[in-house]
C-alpha cells in the first residue's frame, strides 16, 4: 500500500489521484459508506471529486477523488504516520511548479523567431503569474500572512507592480486573498519579484521543508526571468532589424547608362588592379552595385575624390 501511495504522490498528471473506495480500509474504516459519509462535508469540497459508481470491493458504489493535501490532512487526524510517503509528496510538489513555471503557452513549438512570434502582451510569454499567491502555493505558507509580512514588514520595498484581490467562485466573500503582482512589461518588477524570494528565504519564518522549497522556487523563477530577457532581447534584434530594413533606400528605377558610367569611374578608383589598397572599398562599391544603390556609389567616389585632394 505504501508503495502505491507513493506511485499516486508521484503522478504529476492527475490532480486527484487517490480513490475513497481504494483506501477506505487504509484509514481504518470497515465500510466505504462510512469514509465517503466522513469525506461529504462542504470544508473539503473544494479538495475532492465526487465520481460516478465504480467497482468497490465486490460492488458499485459512488466514489470520491481526493486530493494530496486532503489526504495528508486525513492521515494527520487519523493518526496515520507519513514518514513513509511524505517526501514523495515534496518531490511532486516541486515538480509540479517546474512544470509551471517553464510552460510558455504564447511560443509555438518551432516557431521562427518573427515579429509576428513577439506581437503579443507584454509579460505574457509565460503562464506562471508572479504573485505572491503562487509564492505562498510554492512554499505552503499562508497567502494572508505571506502578503501582511511583505506590506508591514517589508514596508513594500519590494516593489511590486500593483496589488489585487482573489475572488473565486472557490472563496466566500469573507475569504477574498489579497496579493502583490509583479508581471510587466517592464523587466525590473520580474527581477523585484526574484529579489522578494530573496528577503523572504532571509526575514520570514519557514521550517526547513519549506526552505528547501523555497530554494527549488527560486532557481525556477530564475530560469523564467532569463528566458524572458532572452526573448525580448530577439524580440529587439528583429524588430531592429526590420526597421532598418524598411528605413534603408532602395531606387524603384535608376539609369542603367549611368549606373554604368559610376560603376566605371568606382572601378578605376577601388579596383586592387588600380589600387592595391583598395580591395575592401570595392567590395563595399560592388554591394552597391549590386542593389543598384547609385545614390550611395556616387557618394563613395565623391568621399575617397576628396581625400586624395
Amino acid at each position: 500500500m505504501i508503495e502505491e501511495i507513493k506511485t499516486s504522490m508521484l503522478n504529476v498528471d492527475l490532480e486527484f489521484p487517490f480513490s475513497s473506495g481504494d483506501y477506505f480500509k487504509f484509514f481504518n474504516y470497515s465500510f466505504h459508506r462510512d469514509f465517503k459519509r466522513y469525506l461529504d462535508k462542504p470544508k473539503f469540497y473544494k479538495n475532492l471529486v465526487f465520481n460516478e459508481f465504480e467497482k468497490v470491493v465486490s460492488r458499485s458504489a459512488e466514489t470520491i477523488s481526493m486530493n494530496r493535501e486532503i489526504f495528508l490532512e486525513i492521515c494527520k487526524h487519523r493518526k496515520i504516520d507519513t514518514s513513509e510517503f511524505i517526501d514523495s509528496y515534496f518531490q511532486y510538489h516541486k515538480e509540479r511548479v517546474r512544470k509551471s513555471t517553464e510552460f510558455f503557452p504564447n511560443l509555438k513549438k518551432d516557431e521562427k523567431h518573427t515579429l509576428n512570434m513577439f506581437n503579443r502582451p507584454a509579460g505574457k510569454y509565460y503562464s506562471h503569474s508572479l504573485n505572491t499567491i503562487n509564492l505562498s502555493k510554492a512554499i505552503l505558507v499562508d497567502p494572508f500572512d505571506l502578503y501582511k509580512f511583505c506590506v508591514t514588514t517589508l514596508k513594500w520595498s519590494n516593489a511590486a507592480r500593483n496589488a489585487g484581490v482573489l475572488n473565486s467562485l472557490l472563496y466566500t466573500p469573507e475569504d477574498n486573498i489579497p496579493f502583490l503582482a509583479y508581471d510587466s512589461i517592464e523587466s525590473e518588477y520580474r527581477l523585484s519579484y526574484y529579489n522578494l524570494l530573496r528577503l523572504i528565504l532571509e526575514e520570514y519564518p519557514l521550517t526547513d521543508i519549506q526552505k528547501e522549497l523555497l530554494v527549488h522556487y527560486q532557481s525556477c523563477i530564475k530560469e523564467l526571468i532569463n528566458r524572458v530577457v532572452a526573448i525580448e532581447h530577439k524580440k529587439r534584434f528583429y524588430r531592429d532589424k526590420a526597421l532598418a530594413l524598411k528605413a534603408q533606400e532602395t531606387p524603384v528605377w535608376v539609369d542603367d547608362r549611368r549606373l554604368k558610367a559610376s560603376l566605371r569611374a568606382g572601378a578605376k578608383l577601388f579596383h586592387p588592379d588600380k589600387n592595391p589598397e583598395g580591395l575592401e572599398l570595392f567590395k563595399t562599391f560592388n554591394q552597391y552595385y549590386m542593389v543598384r544603390d547609385l545614390k550611395n556609389m556616387d557618394k563613395m567616389i565623391e568621399r575617397y575624390k576628396s581625400t586624395m585632394q
